[in-house]
């Protein structure tokens, strides 16, 4: 699909964007808060401007030592 977005948070593993740019997707991070929690406004704002195609969450982020709460995936 031309102009597919894929959107995660940053950082995050490497091959998300590597794959993302290999199969034509255009990439959007997201930067985390300082502790490295999800900046959920930030994401849902995101989400609203680009309707990305893919969204990579990482749960549990073992490297983060940082969860998401349900309340926050499931946000409209």
């Amino acid at each position: 699909k031309p102009d597919a977005v894929l959107l995660t948070v940053e950082p995050n593993f490497v091959m998300y964007k590597h794959n993302g740019v290999v199969y034509g997707l255009d990439y959007v991070g997201i930067a985390r808060n300082d502790d490295f929690s999800l900046n959920l406004p930030a994401v849902l704002q995101a989400v609203e401007k680009h309707r990305p195609a893919l969204v990579f969450l990482v749960y549990p982020n073992k490297t983060f030592g940082v969860s998401f709460r349900r309340e926050e995936v499931m946000a409209d």
